[in-house]
């Protein structure tokens, strides 16, 4: 039987280059009990993941790994977004995180901020949802130092872009000039004409929202589960971005300039225009919604169920409708 051992910065491409096998497809109709699962498991081989960090595509829909042995030591699985199954017939857990964003993908994109006189902010970017896995065994678990930890908290929404303050008014006219008659004045100057009020500043962008926190649903073969004991699970609504700031209006425009003075019978001068109104100034943005908060399935599974699955899973119809049936055990006398 295979036996690999991976350790470092690994992608699924790694984990293909190692051994193809393991992300290879099953098929429903190739066993009917736990047994001839368990033969078609063992038949992939073991992989170990020692000091390493296996993180999938961002955006993969769905990703779909078969092990006899899938042992994790001191190492991360980075589930992000994606939808993943995994199948094995052991599962080994020491010091080891199975979790979905890290680093700079725990945070969406920051909105752009306005680049131009009164531009809006733009809005963050809306946190993904946070990956949904589950996982099959058939024959033992084991976890050491500690519980199964998994924590599928959302990705966080983007902060709001903030706005740019608005542009400066347009000056104001000029002033009427001065004109003289042939013996008199025939008219004055003019004062300048108050300057236009300034363009409104940028509103800010909203926060994005959250994403909510993913699903983790272990099964476990038979009518036995893990105790809760087993599992250390979070998965929390990633964060609201913060909302952006709005801008302050535009500067009033200057005051035109005053009209020409001095002409002959003329008496006086005149001035420049009053400076214009500032603009109104923008609002501020609007801060993102957490996402919400998901819960672990802890639970089990027969051949009828697992197979069900891989056949949805595989993207065919079922022969026949799922029926599920839930009684108290209690029998009337009729």
């Amino acid at each position: 039987m295979v036996n690999i051992e991976l350790t470092g910065n690994l992608t699924i491409q790694s984990v293909l280059d190692a051994h193809a096998p393991f992300s290879e497809s099953l098929n429903p109709n190739d066993f009917s009990n736990v047994n001839q699962l368990y033969t078609k498991l063992q038949a992939r081989g073991s992989l170990t993941l020692k000091n390493a960090v296996l993180t999938l595509p961002l955006n993969e829909e769905k990703v779909f790994f078969a092990f006899h042995k899938l042992n994790l030591i001191n190492s991360k699985i980075v589930l992000n977004s994606s939808n993943t199954t995994i199948v094995c017939n052991e599962y080994e857990h020491e010091k080891s995180q199975i979790i979905s964003f890290v680093g700079n993908t725990q945070t969406a994109n920051r909105g752009n901020d306005g680049t131009s006189g009164g531009q809006n902010g733009q809005m963050g970017g809306n946190g993904m949802d946070a990956a949904s896995c589950v996982m099959f065994v058939t024959d033992k678990v084991k976890t050491i130092s500690g519980a199964m930890s998994i924590d599928l908290t959302g990705q966080s929404g983007g902060n709001g872009g903030n706005g740019k303050a608005g542009a400066k008014g347009a000056q104001g006219g000029r002033g009427r000039n001065c004109s003289s008659g042939p013996i008199d004045c025939r008219s004055g100057c003019g004062n300048g004409h108050r300057g236009e009020r300034g363009g409104k500043g940028g509103d800010g962008g909203n926060g994005g929202n959250g994403g909510d926190g993913g699903k983790f649903e272990f099964r476990f073969h038979g009518f036995s589960t893990p105790g809760d004991y087993f599992f250390s699970f979070i998965s929390n609504g990633g964060k609201g971005g913060y909302k952006g700031f709005g801008a302050s209006g535009g500067e009033g425009g200057e005051g035109g300039n005053p009209g020409s003075s001095g002409c002959t019978w003329c008496d006086g001068r005149c001035y420049a225009g009053p400076r214009g109104e500032n603009g109104v100034n923008g609002g501020d943005g609007v801060n993102g919604e957490d996402g919400e908060k998901k819960h672990l399935i802890n639970s089990n599974f027969d051949m009828n169920y697992i197979k069900s699955y891989l056949t949805l899973w595989n993207g065919e119809k079922l022969a026949q409708e799922l029926t599920f049936e839930f009684g108290n055990g209690l029998y009337k006398n009729l």
